[in-house]
């Protein structure tokens, strides 16, 4: 996997500084590279699309034949749950449409186009995106106001419906009135009056499932509340018992698989919030899943945050095993496995945990089995170099021990 993120940012760097050596074979690479621009890996497929950028810049006019192409790429990567992809594709825009002067006339057969440019100015909070937007925004160019009513009102028999950065389907309507967002903001200013107001503390639930209901169907519409939700999810989580608390926990941990990166401004709230609970041990469980929805959420962004969060989850392998402790240790391995890349600094922590866990005596067939799914899964992510061959004669000859299940696995890695 690192071999590949590897050429393809070394790829780019070679397009764009050796330009007009390169001209005579941008075109059959741009043909190339398009099939390889859905590769599963977000960096790998990030830098596939800004080398594609480059080639585009170097082919100038030629490259023409391939903009239908290239549009439906960056179109759907713009659209993309991942960052480093949907950056790529906004940097990618602004180099075919300069390059090529196809100019204007993406918003009209994309009209979906100007809509998700403005979501993505709307919601996002990093200047520099914001430049580009603008940037890109600059580059293609001001449309006549009629030519994209007419072409509106042809396409509205056929609403196009977008899939956007948190999979909830979002229908594109033409007339998306201001009326919509008065209702939606005068509901949520409603429900955060109820949960601020403990005296109402019986309606908490039901007000929190009403909030969630609301961001499963209108989705990344309903980032600019997060300023008031957050805080209000964390305050109405600390009021109340352990029961409701694991609720809470929950639906903030499926909030956040729905807003994705943007709750990367909310992180201190968040953080202070899985500290204060987490000595409670009946809410380790939902707050390691709620760790885990932040790992997946942030991907490369949640690297930071791994000195923090390592200390309290591996207290958690420490002590007498019990029921609800396994089903705890279980999911942490899921974490690590979502953490991916980000945790090969950590290894030497890590390691030891996965290690102690398989050949715990007293642990389930569940656990064991995890542990070594576990190792498996962080060495196709992970360099193992340095520890792999201790690691895998350890972990086949304590697996060797056990039934047949721990064994085939133990076979298997």
């Amino acid at each position: 996997m690192r071999n590949r993120e590897d050429c393809t940012k070394l790829l780019t760097l070679l397009v764009s500084s050796t330009q007009r050596l390169i001209k005579p074979y941008a075109l059959p690479m741009l043909r190339v590279l398009l099939r390889k621009a859905n590769d599963p890996i977000p960096t790998v497929a990030a830098n596939v699309l800004t080398c594609l950028g480059e080639l585009a810049s170097v082919g100038g006019e030629d490259a023409i034949p391939y903009v239908p192409e290239l549009m439906q790429v960056i179109i759907s990567r713009l659209l993309d749950s991942s960052i480093v992809k949907r950056d790529a594709a906004l940097h990618t825009l602004g180099q075919v449409c300069s390059s090529t002067g196809y100019v204007i006339a993406p918003f009209v057969d994309h009209p979906q186009l100007l809509q998700i440019l403005g979501r993505i100015l709307k919601t996002e909070s990093t200047p520099t995106i914001k430049r580009e937007v603008v940037k890109v925004l600059g580059i293609l160019g001001a449309l006549d106001p009629y030519r994209r009513k007419t072409k509106a009102e042809e396409d509205v028999t056929h609403e196009t419906t977008l899939v956007a950065v948190n999979a909830v389907p979002i229908t594109v309507t033409v007339a998306a009135g201001a009326s919509d967002d008065y209702y939606q903001t005068a509901v949520i200013a409603a429900l955060l009056t109820i949960l601020k107001d403990q005296s109402l503390s019986s309606h908490h639930h039901t007000a929190t499932e009403a909030i969630m209901s609301i961001f499963k169907t209108q989705g990344l519409k309903c980032v600019p509340f997060l300023s008031q939700i957050i805080p209000a999810f964390a305050a109405v989580t600390r009021a109340h018992g352990a029961r409701l608390q694991e609720f809470h926990l929950q639906q903030l941990a499926i909030l956040i698989g729905i807003i994705k990166q943007h709750i990367r401004n909310y992180m201190p709230e968040v953080f202070a919030l899985i500290t204060e609970l987490w000595d409670n041990p009946s809410l380790q469980l939902p707050i390691v899943s709620l760790i885990e929805s932040l790992g997946k959420a942030l991907d490369a962004e949640f690297k930071p945050c791994l000195p923090s969060i390592l200390p309290l989850i591996l207290k958690v392998f420490d002590g007498e095993l019990g029921g609800e402790k396994q089903n705890t240790q279980i999911k942490i391995f899921d974490a690590f496995l979502t953490f991916g890349a980000n945790i090969e600094e950590y290894l030497h922590l890590v390691i030891p945990i996965l290690v102690k866990s398989y050949e715990r005596t007293d642990g389930s067939n569940a656990l064991r089995k995890r542990a070594i799914q576990t190792i498996d899964g962080l060495s196709k992510r992970v360099n193992f170099s340095a520890r792999g061959g201790c690691l895998g004669v350890m972990g086949r000859r304590r697996a060797w021990q056990g039934c047949d299940k721990l064994r085939f696995v133990a076979s298997q890695t």
